[in-house]
């Protein structure tokens, strides 16, 4: 009960920094963008350090998370507050990152508790395609593709993601590798999506995320435990 509480306070002292950083603006998507995307990863990875047994591997974890919540908070007060100094995409490509490592948290305590605590796969599916859906649109959103053409695609991947999701809960695998997989396909999704919106859908990237895409598959099946 008291770690517990002690992430409940952490999450919520985190989410009014950032809500003040934003300027206290809820009317706007701009705010639970900027706001929600750290809390999430916050709440991930508390739920992933759950799942940690060593102590060194906690730490580790807790010492990666500040650090990327404070590099996120520096370029969120820069967007913000000193838009001369902000960086032209810098907050598109690290919440790229941030969403995909959430995708990786939550997924592994997903799988972790549904194991563990034998959770009905319904419910593990619909917590994880509301996380998936915010984390899709918004990558979207600070991408700057319009709303409509967006939530279409939004729609569409969270319903593939789940789907995919409650599949490889079948598998013989171990969480990590379960979750891995999911963060894999949110990543080539969300690049070949963010790149066709962008015009920058050419012969390259896609053999890229394709060459990228196949060949962590393969590693991942090659390495993993099958029981």
């Amino acid at each position: 009960l008291p770690v517990l509480s002690g992430m409940a306070l952490t999450a919520a002292l985190v989410a009014g920094l950032y809500a003040r950083l934003c300027r206290l603006s809820p009317k706007s998507f701009q705010f639970w963008y900027l706001t929600g995307t750290p809390v999430t990863f916050l709440l991930s990875s508390f739920g992933f350090l759950l799942l940690l047994e060593r102590p060194g591997e906690r730490w580790v974890l807790a010492a990666v998370t500040s650090l990327l919540l404070f590099l996120f908070g520096e370029l969120v007060f820069a967007y913000v507050h000193v838009p001369a100094t902000y960086r032209a995409y810098s907050i598109e490509h690290l919440s790229l990152g941030l969403n995909v490592l959430t995708t990786f948290f939550l997924s592994s305590f997903m799988f972790g508790t549904g194991m563990f605590l034998q959770l009905p796969l319904w419910l593990s599916s619909a917590t994880f395609a509301s996380c998936v859906a915010f984390i899709m649109f918004g990558t979207l959103w600070v991408s700057k593709v319009a709303v409509r053409p967006a939530l279409a695609y939004t729609l569409a991947g969270t319903a593939l993601a789940t789907e995919l999701f409650a599949v490889i809960s079948y598998l013989p695998t171990g969480y990590y590798v379960d979750a891995a997989l999911i963060s894999l396909f949110l990543y080539v999704f969300l690049g070949l999506t963010r790149a066709r919106f962008l015009d920058k859908m050419t012969r390259t990237v896609v053999t890229r995320y394709s060459a990228v895409g196949s060949g962590l598959f393969l590693l991942l099946m090659g390495t993993a435990r099958w029981t």
